[in-house]
């Protein structure tokens, strides 16, 4: 697995990677398939109305677990045919109300691994626009116009602001080197510009910015649970964001969007080489045992963005060239090399 790697070393690989996912949407390559991430998955074509509409009597399953800026899954305890499951194909939005509950998702539909049991995963209504907190949560309300997506996506990007301040205090607080705790800091700053930017888009295309929200970030309660967060959300959430930004800058329709999204994959990119490094730092600090949790806790975090492929809203996919599902899919697994 591989740790060190800068922004400057990312972006070619990025760069190929857009190339290939732009080419995997407009039907010219054949993109990734989920079970060379070892998970089986559904695919992204409803089938609604050939489905039960609501869930089965005899149907148990947990709470919603959100697992990355992804999504979340929900375990299902009992059999798919006891809950009225289809094994392939998108649940209903009935059905998604009640396992989704009030996470706020735009569709879901159930996937397993080989071993495991049977699992619903809830797609985030606003994926991978920003890095959550240690007790952060995703905006409730779905957003699948341009006007209201980018105003979730501003306000994502503000609690970004947060989840790097918490960081640097708590990166401090445990002995990391100045510079990562510097390079928190400066991400902070960074954050603030893209919820500026994604604001000043959402007025643009007739939204409204949200207000201000106060700070509720409260710390990490110790070392591994710091570093588990930062392989999903630091190395998989920011690398995908990173990802997602580089391709709506070459693909969205709109000029504006294409500007300000460019310099937006330029930063995100140095945050996820950023989130690297803490991991690399958080396995010497941790020891042998601490770095396989990681390690692991990584490649699950990548495998389901993997498999599950994150797609924006598809209301406004070509105003602001948000990737479909085969394209994130591929944009992930051009830098699988990297990642794990």
């Amino acid at each position: 697995m591989r740790h060190c790697r800068s922004a400057r070393a990312l972006t070619a690989l990025v760069e190929s990677a857009v190339a290939l996912a732009a080419a995997v949407s407009s039907g010219c390559a054949s993109g990734p398939r989920a079970e060379d991430g070892g998970i089986s998955t559904t695919s992204s074509v409803s089938v609604t109305g050939t489905a039960p509409a609501k869930l089965g009597p005899d149907c148990k399953f947990g709470k919603p677990v959100v697992t990355g800026c992804g999504g979340a899954e929900v375990e299902l305890r009992s059999t798919l045919a006891e809950c009225g499951l289809p094994a392939e194909g998108d649940l209903t939005t009935e059905q998604c109300n009640v396992l989704c509950e009030t996470f706020p998702t735009r569709g879901c539909r159930v996937y397993t691994r080989p071993g495991a049991k049977e699992k619903v995963y809830c797609d985030a209504s606003n994926p991978c626009l920003g890095r959550l907190a240690s007790r952060g949560r995703h905006p409730r309300v779905s957003a699948r116009r341009a006007p209201l997506h980018l105003a979730r996506a501003a306000r994502m990007e503000a609690d970004s602001v947060d989840a790097f301040r918490e960081l640097a205090s708590d990166l401090a607080a445990f002995g990391a080197p100045v510079a990562l705790v510097r390079a928190c800091r400066r991400s902070a700053q960074q954050e603030a510009r893209h919820a500026r930017s994604m604001a000043r888009l959402a007025v643009r295309f007739g939204g409204s910015p949200p207000p201000p929200r106060a700070a509720r970030a409260k710390g990490f309660r110790s070392l591994e649970s710091l570093a588990l967060h930062n392989e999903r959300e630091g190395v998989v959430g920011e690398m995908m964001g990173a990802l997602v930004a580089a391709y709506q800058s070459e693909r969205a329709s709109d000029p504006k969007v294409r500007g300000a999204m460019k310099a937006v994959a330029r930063e995100e990119l140095e945050h996820a080489a950023l989130s690297i490094r803490i991991g690399a730092w958080a396995r010497a600090a941790l020891g042998p045992r601490g770095a396989r949790k990681l390690d692991r806790e990584r490649a699950r975090a990548f495998n389901r963005m993997l498999a599950t492929g994150p797609a924006g809203p598809s209301d406004c996919q070509s105003e602001l060239g948000w990737p479909d599902r085969a394209a994130a899919r591929a944009l992930l697994a051009a830098v699988e090399p990297v990642i794990l």
